[in-house]
């Protein structure tokens, strides 16, 4: 990777995470919980906002609920991040963790996501096929929403690639397993 390699994190199904806090944490009884954080998630956010922290330029690129596209520019201003998302029809999956400061644990309680429809994906299809090309590294990140496949997921690293980008991916199970074919 050279200095002029263009570093594009791409999610799939990003979240809102939520960070309480639970002292002495018990299934099934009532507790009051105080709200430590709130923060556009997800491993392509993550990796966006962490470059974007240490002053070096990104895209983040993907799909998002358009409900929450002004919280994740909003949570990401000021950082050295563009965003080029596309926006979904359903909500963007919350996740909450809880922490116990007391037992000293964390509980994380993790949602699916939106699902994606046709012409999303077809969008997203597009952006990608706009963002990849030489010099351009991008990284897929993170879970698969709700009905997308991993043969489909697949087809967009061969776009990518077909474009001349390097490809990396971070994902687990079937996507995985159809990303290193």
């Amino acid at each position: 990777m050279t200095s002029k390699t263009r570093i594009i994190a791409v999610t799939l199904n990003p979240a809102i995470d939520r960070v309480l806090e639970v002292p002495k944490l018990q299934l099934g009884a009532h507790q009051s919980a105080r709200m430590l954080t709130r923060y556009a998630g997800g491993k392509a956010v993550n990796l966006a906002r962490t470059l974007g922290q240490m002053g070096t330029d990104c895209v983040l690129t993907g799909l998002v609920g358009q409900r929450e596209m002004e919280f994740f520019a909003s949570d990401l201003a000021g950082l050295s991040v563009q965003m080029q998302m596309v926006e979904v029809a359903g909500p963007t999956r919350e996740n909450i963790t809880l922490v116990d400061p007391i037992a000293r644990q964390e509980t994380h309680l993790r949602n699916r996501g939106f699902d994606v429809s046709p012409g999303d994906w077809e969008k997203l299809r597009r952006v990608l096929g706009r963002l990849a090309g030489r010099d351009t590294l991008l990284v897929f990140s993170g879970a698969l929403p709700p009905g997308v496949k991993p043969g489909e997921f697949a087809e967009l690293l061969t776009l990518c690639r077909q474009a001349g980008s390097d490809v990396a991916v971070d994902a687990a199970g079937p996507a995985l397993a159809r990303a290193l074919q």
